[in-house]
């Protein structure tokens, strides 16, 4: 009997040829995860600057007073917790009572809830386009997961 004798161009092609089926046969399978844009940009609101002065302490004051003055009524609906404005079940016009937030920042908040899913804690807020580390430090006292 012949003895079959494989060179080493013939192990490299059949090496490459199963690669290569391997990696058609993977494709032709492999369905891609729709992917979810995680930072969405929004036009500035003329609103959101309202709250922008650090050193205006009026703004804070009202949400202050906003604040209190509906956590009563909001609490039966569980979008309050100890006067603080639940983020992860907050209607928009509930996020628009914390300072620093207007209609265009509590649309991103909600948006960024629902391509996101609940937020883990209150620091993720920073995540919002739009917010940053002077306006989470004004709202972060208001708020709660």
């Amino acid at each position: 009997m012949m003895e079959k004798k494989y060179t080493p161009e013939k192990i490299l092609i059949i090496i490459a040829l199963v690669f290569f089926a391997g990696i058609i046969f993977y494709n032709a399978f492999y369905i891609k995860d729709p992917s979810i844009p995680t930072v969405i940009y929004l036009d500035k609101d003329p609103e959101e600057s309202q709250y922008s002065s650090d050193s205006d302490n009026s703004g804070s004051q009202a949400a202050d007073s906003s604040l209190s003055s509906n956590s009563s009524n909001e609490s039966s609906a569980g979008n309050t917790v100890n006067g603080k404005i639940n983020i992860n079940s907050a209607s928009k016009d509930e996020l628009e009572k914390l300072p620093g937030v207007g209609d265009a920042i509590a649309k991103k908040i909600i948006e960024y809830r629902e391509y996101n899913g609940n937020f883990s804690s209150i620091e993720e807020i920073k995540g919002v386009s739009g917010i940053g580390e002077s306006k989470f430090e004004k709202m972060k006292n208001f708020i709660c997961v």
